[in-house]
């Protein structure tokens, strides 16, 4: 059963729409930067271990070097 005392005002639950929105719109556009946060280049460019194990390249959660 849900607690009486939480009782969020529509603006709250504005807020809370806009909060999640905003993450969902802006991680994609973020992601290149904070994927690659504090690596050097070549570190950026090295294979890891396990890279010949992946078959799908989507598996992949590194960002390739360009």
């Amino acid at each position: 059963m849900m607690d009486r005392r939480f009782n969020p005002t529509i603006i709250e639950e504005g807020l809370g729409a806009l909060a999640i929105a905003g993450s969902i719109v802006t991680s994609p556009l973020l992601r290149p930067w904070y994927s690659k946060r504090g690596a050097t280049t070549v570190e950026v460019e090295m294979t890891n271990p396990g890279d010949k194990l992946m078959l799908i390249r989507g598996w992949i959660t590194r960002t390739p070097a360009n």
